[in-house]
């Protein structure tokens, strides 16, 4: 199904009439600016138990939305109709890709219940966001609010600022899953993604995620991380992760009550496997250079990682990681060295 510009909110008005779109696919055929207030693509009520979203009143989008390297300009969101805001606001088992929220001039805003630019609340054991990059200033998550079940985020960025008073992260907000029956063995993945613009929350906040179970992978964070709640904890690239950071780096500054420069330290484990900070990391409680808050060396490890007191290169991180012709000891991402944002 291709859409453009007249049709666009159409399919948004279907979605949120009862129309899932599962099994289908919509292309978007060009460039969109938004005009006024956007109402978002599916709906999920304030009342919602996150448990269990998937009510008579919800209206979730479950097919596939293909924006085809198209931008969508003057995303605009202030109400709090929907519990988790977006472009999309409720999404289960879903594929977003290939969609710009914004540009470096025009970069929206969305301050409504739970902001992101790309999707509020993704749902299931399907969900597929990829190569999706947001602009707009939010106040909870550059690309998806939160995530419930098993999902793979994979080369997303955010150039938008996050300002929360909670949960907060330049990728995805948070994570919800393992403590609930029908998702106790999942395992989320973010892979090939970075944030370059500042992240400040209330509780847990990170540059790619804030709470997170499962695995994050070459990723980077550029921006500094703030949280300013009091106990709270910060971290380069995950404040509180239960699974493994790997292949991943910070450059932003961290500060919390417990922070960290990649991670903060989890009770039932994280490790962080060829990594390195090189962020300054201010902390009240505790910190550490790769992993804060605490560290349990026999849980939390930390691997081959290495901070601003060490010389190193890329052939010491891995194969995952190029030498940087600008810094000498500061390595980039080999998906970077294909990009010119960085």
């Amino acid at each position: 199904i291709e859409i453009g510009p007249d049709e666009f909110a159409n399919f948004r008005d279907d979605v949120n009439n009862g129309n899932s779109y599962e099994g289908k696919a919509v292309l978007l055929t060009s460039d969109i600016t938004l005009s006024g207030e956007w109402k978002p693509i599916g709906f999920i009520d304030s009342n919602t138990d996150n448990k269990n979203p998937e009510t008579e009143n919800n209206k979730p989008f479950k097919g596939i939305f293909d924006g085809c390297n198209h931008t969508i300009n003057n995303l605009k969101i202030s109400s709090t109709d929907n519990k988790y805001n977006g472009l999309f606001s409720f999404v289960v088992d879903g594929t977003i890709r290939n969609i710009t929220i914004g540009t470096s001039e025009e970069n929206g805003e969305v301050t409504g219940s739970q902001g992101a630019g790309v999707v509020g609340y993704l749902y299931g054991f399907e969900g597929n966001i990829s190569n999706c990059v947001n602009y707009a200033n939010t106040n909870r998550a550059g690309i998806v609010s939160i995530i419930a079940g098993q999902h793979t985020i994979y080369n997303c960025k955010n150039y938008g600022t996050v300002n929360s008073k909670d949960t907060a992260g330049g990728i995805v907000g948070g994570s919800n899953g393992t403590d609930w029956e029908q998702f106790k063995n999942v395992s989320n993945i973010i892979m090939n993604c970075g944030n370059y613009r500042n992240v400040v929350g209330g509780s847990d906040v990170g540059g790619i995620v804030g709470y997170f179970w499962g695995k994050i992978s070459n990723c980077c964070n550029k921006g500094n991380i703030k949280a300013t709640a009091n106990p709270s904890s910060a971290g380069g690239i995950a404040s509180r992760i239960y699974g493994m950071v790997r292949n991943s780096y910070n450059k932003g500054n961290i500060e919390g009550y417990r922070a960290g420069g990649i991670l903060n330290a989890s009770p039932t484990g994280a490790n962080a496997i060829n990594c390195y900070s090189i962020g300054t990391i201010t902390a009240i409680a505790s910190k550490g250079e790769i992993i804060g808050g605490g560290n349990n060396s026999e849980i939390n490890k930390v691997i081959n990682c290495y901070t601003k007191a060490n010389t190193f290169a890329a052939k010491d991180l891995g194969d995952a990681f190029v030498d940087n012709s600008e810094n000498a000891n500061q390595p980039l991402l080999y998906w970077e060295v294909k990009d010119e944002s960085y």
